[in-house]
């Protein structure tokens, strides 16, 4: 495989003194500031905050909302273009890559790939292809600081298990040390769910929250845990895998080996895998309505508001799983607010799902009036992990 050359141009970023990089932080960490918070937040003197801040204006790294560089009033947020990473979404089926800015946006539209087969060697040169991609096409990839990665569920049956899984005793896992090699980058990994809570952190609804929760459907559920204002990795980046959380005692096999965990009840794959076979059986009348013979869980959304009983009973089932995982996590680790996102990040679409996570969660953590925990939808769609992935390498380089 092709290397990338060693003569590789300096990140704006590496440009600045420290001081001013301490000024940069402290805006990214805390959001657009004014001279009077900036000084508060750095116990500096208003005189040395107009030495930094001047010329960090001046070279166009810190941008002032009115212009202008003595405004009192004015609020200073830091530039896009200081400094770039890429966040990589590795899923059950697809990758999904972007290159985001400074300040946590994606500089272009995400990039989204299938691999031909579903095993290790086909997910690797699948996100091999759109790193090369990105870094070469993309007249930003000399200046991208490293590579984030955010990988589903990594149970045994998932594909990314065998080269995604980190083993604190062993070093990196393959897939790092792969790309670190072929593209010269350091590469961090972590969860999605993980991801996703950091992205939404960093500039979704979970900007400012101190403590507080991320709930990822995709093909699987995840949580994200945002505690003491920091994202909860755990000591071997398993933390929130809420989706084997056994809630039947009784059910059905889980793809993990366990049984009656929560995603055999709730979670893409499993919707629709029980919608295909009420579809085979042709028994019910409500599913002859569907569109094809593989309903995705949108569908069965769709079916559900239009008054199929079938779909919104399955639906309802899955949903009061949810809320009630919902609700235990709730007590272990004290949220203010928990974020719907992934596919339930558009309600529109989802409401007959996510109608009765609210009803189950709300009615199980009624004892906390007169201080609720709201339950929102992601500010940042499915782009969440992407971003987040990407504050990987922010905080690892930035600091």
């Amino acid at each position: 495989m092709e290397k990338r050359s060693a003569a590789r141009e300096k990140p704006a970023w590496r440009q600045l003194t420290g001081a001013q990089q301490r000024v940069l932080r402290c805006i990214r960490r805390h959001g657009p500031l004014t001279r009077e918070q900036l000084g508060a937040r750095l116990a500096w003197p208003a005189s040395s905050v107009s030495r930094e801040v001047s010329p960090l204006l001046a070279q166009h790294a810190v941008f002032s909302n009115p212009p202008g560089a003595r405004r009192r009033n004015a609020v200073l947020s830091g530039a896009s273009t200081l400094g770039y990473a890429i966040g990589i979404e590795m899923g059950f089926e697809r990758v999904r890559a972007a290159i985001i800015d400074f300040n946590g946006r994606p500089t272009g539209s995400v990039k989204e790939y299938r691999p031909d087969r579903r095993d290790p060697e086909a997910f690797l040169r699948c996100t091999q292809k759109v790193l090369r991609e990105l870094l070469v096409a993309s007249p930003l990839g000399k200046q991208v600081m490293g590579i984030g990665i955010g990988f589903a569920d990594r149970a045994a049956w998932n594909p990314a298990q065998a080269f995604a899984r980190d083993q604190p005793a062993r070093g990196a896992p393959p897939l790092v040390e792969s790309l670190q090699e072929t593209f010269e980058l350091p590469v961090a990994s972590r969860t999605d769910a993980a991801c996703a809570a950091l992205g939404e952190w960093r500039s979704g609804r979970l900007r400012g929250v101190e403590d507080g929760l991320f709930l990822l459907y995709e093909q699987g559920i995840g949580l994200g845990i945002v505690a003491n204002g920091r994202v909860v990795f755990g000591g071997w980046n398993d933390a929130g895998e809420i989706g084997h959380i056994p809630v039947v005692d009784d059910g059905e096999y889980c793809q993990c080996g366990n049984v009656g965990c929560l995603e055999t009840i709730a979670a893409d794959w499993a919707l629709r895998s029980k919608a295909r076979q009420i579809v085979a059986t042709d028994g019910q009348v409500g599913f002859r309505r569907a569109p094809n013979a593989r309903p995705q869980v949108d569908e069965l959304c769709a079916m559900a508001a239009a008054g199929d009983l079938l779909a919104r009973n399955m639906l309802t089932k899955a949903g009061r799983g949810i809320g009630r995982a919902l609700a235990i996590s709730a007590s272990l680790f004290d949220p203010v607010v928990i974020v719907l996102g992934g596919a339930l990040s558009a309600p529109d679409v989802y409401e007959p799902l996510i109608a009765p996570i609210r009803d189950t969660f709300q009615s199980l953590t009624a004892h906390r009036t007169p201080q609720p925990i709201r339950i929102e939808t992601s500010a940042l769609g499915r782009d969440a992990t992407v971003i987040g992935a990407a504050e990987l390498v922010f905080a690892e380089v930035l600091g």
